[in-house]
């Protein structure tokens, strides 16, 4: 199943529960190709749910809310994301550096490497934007 169809499908309704929707071919790919099928995910989801006329997202004007109800989407199908915005003046050119080297298309990927390890960063205006992912664990166990 392509990400559009996914996206079109998911995002029709709301979100499913944390973990009810098993995507089977995620265990079947490596991890560079789960990372960016999440990437995919939320470039398509971000356009579908909050995206203008054209399909177009405003990073920087994503709300609290807005990104809760995407990452429901994710929890959905047993995945969860995250967003660090950093405010690029502020940041040292040794930090600017590391952003860039721990990207995921830059760093050694081992069969050991976790998802959480994988980045996308993108500079938009003043901030810097760095995306991971991670395996959703429902820590609502009950007692």
């Amino acid at each position: 199943m392509e990400v559009d169809d996914l996206v079109n499908v998911l995002l029709l309704k709301e979100p499913n529960p944390p973990n009810s929707i098993d995507l089977d071919f995620t265990e079947q790919i490596d991890l560079i190709d789960l990372f960016e099928f999440l990437l995919a995910f939320f470039t398509e989801g971000t356009k579908k749910l909050f995206g203008d006329e054209n399909g177009t997202v405003n990073l920087p004007s994503l709300t609290d809310s807005n990104l809760i109800l995407l990452n429901k989407y994710y929890k959905s199908f047993g995945f969860q994301f995250y967003i660090d915005t950093k405010q690029y003046n502020l940041l040292s050119s040794r930090e600017i550096k590391e952003i860039n080297d721990n990207k995921y298309n830059k760093i050694n990927i081992l069969p050991s490497t976790p998802l959480k390890k994988l980045k996308f960063s993108i500079k938009i205006k003043e901030y810097i934007y760095i995306i991971n992912f991670d395996f959703y664990i429902n820590d609502n166990k009950c007692k």
